[in-house]
């Protein structure tokens, strides 16, 4: 069966069809709302200490920032030193490796970013920094951190993209055709 606006074919689907399509544009949200949650929530870490000041921050820009903002600060004097923790996790058969420089402190365990990664190398090079700054005279110690970032723009964009596509684009498409049904006068053929 086909579907006619005053004599010219507009489509092949029926009504029934078309408020079923409907339901796949929900499909897309669950991406939209990773996609904007990635876009919301992950940014920049930044770790800094400074001598004069005996002080250390911790420090997050979100992706939409242009500053670094201060989430915790600790006295320099209070921090023994920095070791990397590995944790491994068992699934399916498969070992996977994730690893997080912590700072000993007096008050007990810090993490130095809020997100560990695979990238072994990396964190020992964090840890090798801190461990020098604490045992030398140097004046600054400055860590940035992009992995989320990074994260971002591999996974985030594309689930923006998908998300918007079933969401928006299809639904609007949708909506439209069933507002030219509904206002027109419409032939069965």
């Amino acid at each position: 069966m086909s579907l006619a606006i005053n004599g010219k074919k507009i489509s092949s689907m029926s009504r029934k069809e078309i408020k079923k399509t409907y339901k796949m544009c929900f499909f897309g949200l669950p991406f939209l709302i990773a996609g904007l949650f990635m876009f919301f929530f992950l940014g920049s870490e930044q770790f800094t200490c400074n001598r004069l000041y005996d002080v250390c921050h911790f420090q997050k820009r979100h992706l939409w920032e242009t500053s670094f903002k201060t989430r915790e600060s600790i006295p320099l004097s209070s921090i023994k030193n920095a070791h990397v923790k590995e944790r491994v996790s068992h699934h399916d058969g498969k070992t996977s490796y994730t690893y997080r420089v912590i700072l000993k402190t007096d008050q007990g365990d810090k993490k130095l970013f809020q997100v560990g990664t695979n990238n072994k190398e990396k964190h020992y090079s964090y840890m090798q920094r801190i461990n020098i700054f604490l045992n030398h005279d140097a004046e600054e110690l400055v860590i940035t951190t992009h992995e989320s970032i990074f994260f971002f723009f591999v996974l985030g964009i594309p689930t923006l993209i998908i998300g918007f596509f079933f969401s928006f684009f299809l639904f609007y498409r949708l909506r439209k055709r069933l507002k030219e049904l509904d206002n027109q006068k419409i032939i069965i053929r």
